[in-house]
């Protein structure tokens, strides 16, 4: 609203005190009539001002913007949260893709281990692996670590 206030000269921010003494943060919004004759209404939005004027304001003001929605069918979207929403599933992307990473990486482990066990004592073979495992699953099992510890 903040924005649009200067700019627009359709919105006003106001305080005032009511009967109770009690202040008041509130927005007044012009509206334009439904017929060709109508003259614009102003509506107000109110919100006591007791824990501060900015909040105060800001709730006056989602007050504001609700009535608006419903007045012109328009949704407003609050990108901050969609932001939180969006690095959260990333978040659960990233820690699917580090489980199975390290799964994958437990896996090569084996791999790697069994096949030095049998280049050391070839009667203790349990798992049937090359006996010499090739260069690039050694860095693969090595990349993959590095990005595991990374995530």
């Amino acid at each position: 609203m903040t924005p649009l206030a200067p700019s627009s000269g359709l919105a006003s921010y106001l305080c005032e005190v009511d009967g109770n003494a009690d202040v008041l943060a509130g927005v007044e919004v012009e509206v334009p009539g439904d017929g060709v004759f109508e003259m614009p209404q102003r509506v107000f939005f109110w919100s006591p001002a007791c824990l501060g004027s900015a909040e105060a304001y800001e709730r006056a003001a989602l007050q504001a913007i609700s009535f608006l929605q419903g007045l012109y069918g328009f949704v407003v979207r609050d990108y901050n949260y969609d932001c939180v929403v969006v690095y959260r599933n990333y978040g659960k992307d990233a820690v699917a893709v580090a489980a199975s990473a390290v799964r994958y990486a437990a896996y090569l482990e084996r791999i790697l281990a069994c096949t030095r066990s049998s280049a050391a004592d070839p009667s203790r073979r349990v798992f049937h692996a090359p006996a010499r495992p090739p260069a690039n699953l050694v860095l693969l099992y090595s990349s993959l670590l590095a990005y595991v510890s990374f995530i």
